[in-house]
């Protein structure tokens, strides 16, 4: 299996995308990273850069000189908002020098829409996406974002557009478009208000050549206690090979989202965590304590209705909540109502509430982030303005609710993965002659001239006779077959994969044996045979003694019989 591959994040956020990649024991080389939000820009550095040292060319620049590097940058502090000149004017220079140590570090091209197709990397394997969603989510429509994806209307959800934009320049300018686009969202891209913006998107993508397949997933289902449903989509590149674009179609086909949920549950990196697994409250833990005091509200009517209108995960009893076994989405805010759930929690302080909300840390963990995550924020926190810490509080919780569950990217990276091995296998096969359309063609045609040189006329499938079947003959009413080793799954020792397909060439055998199964049943139906021939059964030392039994069998076999429905396959 290949382990390294180059990886393109655009709206990286603190990257989760490079963290599940990670986790699934891959070697990432980033080639491109694309996002605006201050904190985000150094908080990804710091969670996946080796080394985090300011570069001596940059630690030796005066403030003055640091704002000349930045000022062509288009930057946010709200993740929503530009960031004015002269907002940035006021942030610490260790502040300055590390947004431009991490966007230096991590080619991060800050504002999407300055980027120029034209000036992306060649040989990007991944390229991700995960665009804005505050004008598709509900919880945005409630805050009044409703503008969409629509083009031109300056929503920040329409930035999609910026990722065809780019993708376009890229092909114009003859650079190699990424292998794989990975696209996460809200599943409300679907719904009637969006899903005529949506399909346009996908026909712009077929468009420049990719096979598009989207799942509605949620992070519950991949081993994170948090409701958190989100639509995946997985976008192939095939450009003009019709045989491999009808491969990876075919591959879709046989792959649900079920099916995705189960392969990731079969796989070693499927843990199912639990609310109490993820929540810390031992707090006899000093840090754990001053974390959870932290996010203690005052003991107000309005606060203490938080507690009574939401989820009461942990009760004052002290006891996990039976009644629930995932908290609800964890937004860009835990301080509000409604929120992803509360733990009853007496601090001991006059005037606090009795109960909590989420603290950053636990926003991270309950997105697949782990303790060793939060302690880099945590021990490389810096002051960007005097006496407002870079990472405080709001900050990180912000930065957790706009990111992507990582358990949840990892069972999605685990499809493409899987798929680029077999496209891998694919073009090896085909490129041994073992597989492809003309060749299957040239098989054919070569049966039905030797059929006919022993006197059994046939006609290929037409609206008179079986559709689908390769060869049929009318006087015996018998359907020929040839399928694919590769393409269909068949166990056969001329099918040499790697062992790391054993398990897909289960799972392409069962499905295309129900669809091939479900196409047979339709002939039997009309009243014909079927007779399947494998092309590890047409190789030059095979081929007489296959073709020799397939005259016997068409002529004797079915021709004697008064019944239909067989199936018949060589050696079978």
């Amino acid at each position: 299996m290949r382990n390294k591959y180059n990886l393109a994040e655009l709206f990286s956020g603190i990257g989760s995308q490079c963290k599940a990649l990670k986790n699934l024991g891959l070697e990432i080389n980033t080639l491109a990273t694309c996002e605006w939000d201050v904190h985000a820009v150094i908080a990804y550095d710091i969670l996946h850069s080796k080394n985090i040292s300011i570069p001596d060319e940059i630690a030796s620049m005066k403030k003055k000189e640091l704002l000349e590097k930045l000022k062509e940058f288009t930057f946010s502090n709200s993740g929503k908002e530009p960031l004015e000149y002269d907002s940035l004017k006021s942030y610490s220079e260790n502040t300055l020098k590390h947004i431009l140590a991490s966007i230096t570090r991590n080619r991060n091209r800050v504002d999407i829409s300055t980027i120029n197709g034209k000036d992306m990397p060649w040989n990007i394997d991944i390229l991700t996406y995960s665009f804005p969603c505050q004008d598709l989510s509900n919880v945005g429509a409630f805050h009044g974002y409703n503008k969409g994806i629509d083009k031109n209307s300056g929503s920040r959800s329409s930035l999609l557009w910026q990722v065809g934009r780019i993708l376009s320049e890229m092909r114009a300018a003859a650079i190699s478009l990424p292998r794989f686009l990975l696209m996460e969202n809200v599943p409300t891209l679907l719904s009637a208000r969006h899903k005529k913006n949506f399909d346009v998107w996908l026909s712009d993508l077929e468009n420049l050549g990719y096979v598009n397949q989207y799942y509605e997933l949620n992070a519950s289902s991949f081993g994170l206690p948090q409701n958190r449903p989100r639509l995946l989509m997985i976008s192939v590149l095939t450009g003009t090979d019709s045989a491999e674009r009808e491969f990876v179609k075919k591959y879709f086909e046989g792959k649900s989202a079920e099916d995705v949920i189960n392969d990731y549950h079969r796989s070693d990196y499927y843990h199912q965590y639990t609310i109490a697994e993820l929540l810390r409250t031992d707090y006899t833990n000093k840090d754990l304590y001053e974390e959870a005091l932290e996010c203690t509200p005052n003991d107000t009517e309005s606060r203490r209705k938080i507690w009574q209108d939401n989820p009461q995960l942990i009760l004052p009893d002290g006891k996990i909540n039976p009644a629930y076994d995932t908290i609800r989405t964890i937004t860009t805010k835990q301080d509000r109502n409604p929120n992803s759930g509360n733990i009853y929690f007496e601090s001991g302080v006059d005037g606090r509430g009795t109960f909590r909300y989420l603290t950053p840390r636990e926003c991270m963990l309950f997105m697949g982030f782990n303790d060793n995550d939060y302690e880099k924020l945590k021990q490389n926190n810096i002051e960007f303005h005097k006496g407002d810490a870079l990472f405080a509080r709001d900050k990180v919780i912000r930065m957790a609710g706009n990111s992507i569950p990582v358990k949840l990217l990892e069972g999605v990276f685990l499809q493409i993965l899987q798929l680029d091995e077999l496209l891998t296998e694919f073009h090896r096969h085909r490129k041994e002659n073992l597989f492809g359309v003309e060749k299957l063609d040239e098989e054919c045609n070569s049966i039905r001239s030797y059929m006919h040189r022993h006197g059994l006329r046939s006609r290929l499938g037409d609206k008179y006779y079986p559709e689908n079947a390769d060869i049929a003959y009318p006087k015996y009413k018998s359907a020929v077959y040839i399928y694919d080793c590769f393409s269909h799954g068949h166990s056969c020792k001329d099918l040499a994969l790697s062992d790391n397909n054993n398990l897909y060439l289960e799972q392409l055998s069962h499905s295309m044996q129900e669809q091939d199964k479900a196409e047979q049943q339709k002939v039997i139906a009309k009243g014909w045979n079927v007779i399947i021939l494998w092309t590890c059964e047409l190789t030059p030392t095979q081929r007489d003694t296959t073709l020799a039994w397939l005259e016997k069998t068409v002529r004797n076999n079915f021709g004697n019989k008064t019944t239909v429905g067989e199936i018949m396959t060589y050696g079978g």
